[in-house]
């Protein structure tokens, strides 16, 4: 560029305009359609003319969306906020909106969850807390909460949302090796069982041979895509909890006292060891995290139960949508009545 600029046949800062023309060399011209300056091979590094692409209109928020979901846009104050825009989310906000003003906010960018959108009756209840007032606030993450400012992150960045009543509907998650008390190295291959649920919904075989530990809701469904795939499932839990384990597993090892990762960089096996100290080895390649579910905390400040305005709705039963949504409108209209709001 430097160099063309040296011969005047390219603009640069005193020769405004297109430059010399007559220096270029023979370039390729269709249409409105001109080359690349300064490439000298004919009809080749096209591209579209640059008068015709000046003076856009401006970009501007849709007035709707084609498949019906929400229009996002930034979190504004209200008297309520909810963190959460899953069937729990929207049966809090259903509630809430009967006591004033509501923002829903949620990391995805539809409504619905776990449940997921293209549930009808997500679209539902959706619709009828639209058509009530909520504002939504899809695709932004809540990060920070000092009893009286939301701090919301977003793809243009942070923002402070004023509210004095936050509500926590954020879900579920499995445990942690750390909630599991697992011991040994945290190599590849050691994953939750929801992230391996939406791995194994590629239709990809990941692993020859799984080991799921523990009876949590997503045993099953993450079970069944393996052996769907062609891998082999060991399930570790009691015989009680999972008496129908011969229907989606190939074994089943009752659960022990202690479990620890056998492998460094790579999962290997996983070791368990009996209260009266017996230790047996399972090779594989894939230990899947699917103990009881644990509550989805993580918004600095709402972590504990201690403050009156902040009401955490994160029960792990019911488990329908439509359950969890009258779940939690009974318990949106049980907390008004404790802070004072409309019974």
């Amino acid at each position: 560029m430097r160099e063309r600029q040296r011969r005047r046949d390219q603009p640069g800062p005193d020769l405004p305009g297109p430059g010399l023309l007559a220096r270029r060399g023979p370039q390729a011209h269709r249409r409105h359609v001109r080359a690349l300056p300064g490439v000298t091979v004919r009809g080749r590094h096209l591209v579209p003319h640059r008068p015709a692409h000046q003076h856009r209109p401006p970009r501007r928020q849709a007035d709707r969306t084609r498949d019906g979901r929400p229009v996002t846009a930034r979190a504004a104050d209200a008297a309520y906020v909810v963190v959460g825009a899953g069937p729990s989310g929207l049966g809090c906000a259903s509630e809430l909106l009967h006591a004033g003003p509501v923002t829903v906010i949620d990391r995805i960018p539809v409504t619905g969850g776990t449940a997921g959108w293209e549930n009808p009756l997500i679209k539902d209840l959706t619709r009828d807390v639209v058509s009530r007032g909520a504002h939504f606030a899809l695709g932004q993450t809540a990060v920070r909460y000092d009893g009286a400012t939301l701090t919301v992150a977003s793809p243009t960045g942070f923002q402070p949302v004023a509210t004095r009543h936050l509500v926590f509907a954020g879900g579920l998650r499995p445990g942690t090796p750390a909630d599991l008390h697992i011991d040994g190295y945290r190599p590849a291959g050691v994953v939750p069982a929801t992230v391996a649920e939406h791995l194994l919904r590629t239709g990809v075989q990941l692993w020859t041979h799984a080991v799921i530990l523990g009876n949590g809701p997503w045993a099953r469904p993450v079970a069944e895509l393996c052996r769907k795939l062609g891998t082999r499932v060991t399930v570790v839990a009691d015989l009680a909890d999972v008496p129908d384990w011969s229907q989606w597993a190939d074994k089943r090892i009752d659960a022990t006292a202690r479990v620890r990762v056998a492998g460094r960089d790579r999962i290997s096996g996983v070791e368990l060891t009996t209260a009266d100290g017996t230790t047996s080895l399972t090779s594989c390649d894939a230990l899947v995290l699917a103990a009881d579910p644990r509550p989805n905390r993580n918004v600095v400040g709402a972590l504990t139960e201690d403050d009156p305005n902040v009401l955490f709705h994160q029960p792990t039963q019911p488990t329908s949508p439509r359950l969890r949504y009258d779940a939690a409108a009974r318990a949106t209209r049980s907390w008004l009545q404790t802070i004072g709001g409309p019974s």
